[in-house]
């Protein structure tokens, strides 16, 4: 199994609000990979435009995502968003 690591907070810092960088989290991981770890270590908060387009994309994607060391602000957000967003 080939797996990618994502760390979040090195690519965007500790504050993700705009929905354009939700789109390039997934640019450029190949065609082999099986599995996509998506670090949110010393990530404080991310927007709701983020999260949608997040959502989408991770959507997109052929491998398992797997969200690793999320707040519960994080989480929260991912759930509000995946539960009223239609």
């Amino acid at each position: 199994m080939t797996t990618k690591t994502i760390n979040m907070y090195e690519r965007y810092g500790d504050i993700i609000g705009l929905r354009y960088l939700a789109e390039s989290i997934f640019d450029n991981i190949g065609d082999n990979i099986d599995e996509i770890v998506v670090d949110f270590d010393k990530v404080e908060f991310i927007g709701r435009s983020f999260t949608q387009e997040y959502i989408r994309q991770k959507k997109k994607q052929n491998a398992k995502i797997i969200e690793i060391n999320a707040s519960s602000s994080i989480n929260n957000m991912i759930d509000w968003v995946v539960r009223t967003w239609k």
